[in-house]
């Protein structure tokens, strides 16, 4: 009944995080469109997504942290639990993971749906024509971003799932929910890679600092590579 309790807890979490998500942005992008005060291709729109999945991720962890005792912030002791060669090579593995992702996209997208980037590259082509937007995006979409999921599929969501289910279902209820959240067919693969090494540093090293590393170093790589 715990067990079943708690998968309750993490779904319901989810779609409210989601629904809420999807209606403040959804909203904030047609009141952007119909004032025409700036386009969702500009950079105030990117900042403004990735501002608002912050503040609206980071209240669950603290809900969390004062309802079940966990408190996120001591996952981050970095003397004892991590060392600095494990942050060397979580910083390596998300070089390696941005390296990795284009060949597997490019793979899978002969078998799955994929997302129209058109507008994604319009938007960058915006962005590295001045360097001020460049440091703003990556900032907000490598950084902050990083962070603030990790917090939410690794810090909650799975450490949540940790303490009522094995491992291995864990981990595959971690990857629909973190799969959910970025729906296109086409990067399941590559977000089923990333989850895992995502976790099992969590695992190895019971520090949110391993996973956060990998998360913000494959995000900031990916742009770079973009530009």
């Amino acid at each position: 009944r715990n067990n079943i309790r708690c998968l309750e807890n993490i779904l319901l979490s989810c779609a409210i995080l989601w629904i809420s998500l999807f209606i403040i942005l959804s909203g904030i992008e047609y009141y952007l469109e119909k004032q025409k005060l700036i386009s969702i291709e500009s950079i105030s729109y990117i900042v403004l997504d990735n501002l608002i999945k912050n503040l609206i991720i980071y209240p669950f962890y603290f809900r969390f942290k004062k309802k079940h005792g966990i408190n996120f912030f001591l996952r981050y002791n970095f003397n004892r639990n991590i060392g600095y060669l494990i942050i060397l090579l979580c910083i390596s593995l998300g070089f390696f993971f941005s390296v990795l992702s284009g060949p597997i996209l490019e793979f899978s997208s002969q078998y799955l749906p994929t997302f129209n980037f058109e507008n994604y590259y319009d938007s960058l082509n915006i962005i590295s024509e001045n360097l001020f937007y460049k440091v703003v995006y990556i900032f907000f979409a490598g950084f902050l971003t990083g962070i603030a999921e990790e917090f939410f599929f690794r810090g909650f969501c799975y450490t949540f799932l940790r303490k009522n289910y094995s491992m291995g279902f864990s981990l595959l209820i971690n990857t629909i929910i973190f799969w959910v959240f970025h729906p296109i067919p086409a990067m399941l693969p590559m977000i089923f890679i990333l989850n895992i090494a995502f976790c099992l540093s969590l695992e190895y090293t019971k520090s949110l600092v391993a996973p956060i590393c990998i998360h913000i170093l494959f995000n900031v790589t990916s742009i770079l590579e973009s530009f």
